[in-house]
C-alpha cells in the first residue's frame, strides 16, 4: 500500500506529525513519500483560471494521486477541503492530521488572524470541513478528538526522534529556560506568577535564555533583567540548542486552547537530558504520570521546583535521567507501528454525496 504525506509547510509541526512518522516508516521499508510541494501532488482542476491565489474559483475535480492514502496536514485553505471529496472518488483514501485547536485559538494571539481571516484564504473552517469528509482523522490529543473526530478519529501523540537521545550538549552554565515566542503565547507566561524572576533572584549565579527571539520574555516572566535569546533557528539546529539548557519551563494558561495542545514541549526537554517543570495541562500530567518532570500549579509552586532544581545538581541529573529513560520508550523508530495501522487501515466510508 502506498502513503503519500503532504506535510501543510516545513515548520517544526510538519516534522513532528508528518515527516518524522513518514521516514521512520520508510526507513523500515514502508512505501511512504513526503511531497514537498503542490507542484509534487495531483493536479487540481477549477472552474475558472486564478493568478496568485485561488480567490473565488472552485475546486471541480482533481487528478488521481499516484497512491493509495493521501495524509494532509490542518488543511486550512479552501481548495483542500473541497479536493478531499474529488480524491476520495478516486479510490484514494485521505487522512486529515491535526494539532491544535483551531476554533480556540486566543485572540489575542499573533496566529489568531491567520485562522479566523479572509475564508478565500486560511480560515478554520476549512479545516473542520476537511475533518468532517475525510476517511480519517489524526490528532495528538484526546481533547482534539472530541472537536475534531467526527467518528473516525484517532490519537496519535506526538513523539520524539530517537537521535534525541544520544544529543550530548555543552551546557550553558546555570542557565533555565524557555522555548518559543510570546506572541504565539501571550498569557502563558504569566501563569508562573513572577516566580521565574524570583527563582534566579534566589540562588546566585543563574540566567534565563529563550530559544527564540527573547522579546517581551523579561515582562512576561517578571525578570530583573532581559533574558538572552538565541533568535529563530532551524529544525536541525533546534534540539541542539534546547539541550544546552540545565533547567526548561513549559508554563501554560489554563484555557480550552493549551487543554487541547500535546506535551510536545516538556517531551522535548526530557528526550534532550534536560529536567523540566510545567504546567498541568492533560497531556502534560500524562507525560508526567509516566515519570517525566515536575508540574506548578501555583506560583509557589513553580518558585519551589525551579529552586530546588537550581540548587541541587543531583536532582537535576536524577530528574534528567528519569526522564530521558522514559522517552527513549516514545520514539517515532519504536512506536511506528501506530502510524502503519492509523495510515493503512482499510476504510468503509462512503464518499460523502
Amino acid at each position: 500500500m502506498r502513503v503519500i504525506v503532504w506535510p501543510g509547510s516545513r515548520d517544526a509541526s510538519s516534522w513532528y506529525r508528518l515527516r518524522w512518522p513518514a521516514e521512520a516508516l520508510a526507513d523500515q521499508g514502508a512505501d511512504v513519500r513526503i511531497l514537498e510541494g503542490a507542484d509534487e501532488g495531483p493536479r487540481i482542476l477549477w472552474d475558472r483560471r486564478w493568478t496568485t491565489q485561488p480567490g473565488d474559483a472552485q475546486v471541480v475535480g482533481c487528478e488521481k494521486p499516484d497512491a493509495d492514502v493521501v495524509v494532509l496536514q490542518r488543511p486550512a485553505r479552501r481548495y483542500w477541503a473541497q479536493a478531499i471529496p474529488h480524491i476520495r472518488a478516486h479510490g484514494v483514501k485521505v487522512i486529515v492530521d491535526v494539532d491544535d485547536d483551531f476554533t480556540q485559538i486566543p485572540r489575542e494571539s499573533a496566529s489568531w488572524w491567520t485562522y479566523n481571516g479572509g475564508e478565500q484564504h486560511a480560515h478554520r473552517k476549512w479545516i473542520t470541513l476537511a475533518c468532517q469528509q475525510a476517511d480519517l482523522v489524526t490528532v495528538s490529543t484526546p481533547a482534539l478528538l472530541k472537536v475534531y473526530g467526527y467518528g473516525h478519529g484517532v490519537v496519535l501523540p506526538n513523539l520524539i526522534p530517537a537521535a534525541y537521545l544520544s544529543i550530548r550538549p555543552h551546557k550553558w552554565a546555570r542557565s533555565v529556560g524557555w522555548s518559543g515566542m510570546v506572541g504565539t503565547h501571550p498569557t502563558d507566561l504569566q501563569t508562573t506568577g513572577g516566580a521565574v524572576g524570583r527563582a534566579v533572584a534566589d540562588v546566585d549565579g543563574w540566567q534565563v535564555r529563550i530559544i527564540g527571539t527573547g522579546y517581551d520574555v523579561q515582562h512576561a516572566l517578571e525578570l530583573d533583567a532581559p533574558a538572552a535569546g538565541t533568535g529563530w533557528t532551524s529544525i536541525l539546529d533546534y534540539p541542539h540548542r534546547l539541550s544546552r539548557l540545565e533547567v526548561g519551563i513549559v508554563p501554560l494558561t489554563d484555557s480550552q486552547f493549551n487543554a487541547g495542545k500535546s506535551a510536545l514541549k516538556m517531551a522535548e526537554f526530557a528526550a534532550l537530558g534536560v529536567p523540566v517543570v510545567a504546567s498541568p495541562t492533560p497531556d502534560n500530567q500524562r507525560l508526567h504520570d509516566l515519570g517525566v518532570g515536575m508540574l506548578a500549579n501555583s506560583p509557589q509552586r513553580w518558585r519551589k521546583h525551579l529552586t530546588r532544581l537550581m540548587r541541587d545538581d543531583d536532582a537535576r541529573a536524577d530528574m534528567a535521567g528519569r526522564s530521558r529513560e522514559v522517552m527513549a520508550t516514545q520514539t517515532y523508530e519504536g512506536n511506528a507501528d501506530r502510524w502503519a495501522t492509523a495510515w493503512t487501515a482499510p476504510t468503509r466510508r462512503k464518499v460523502a454525496a
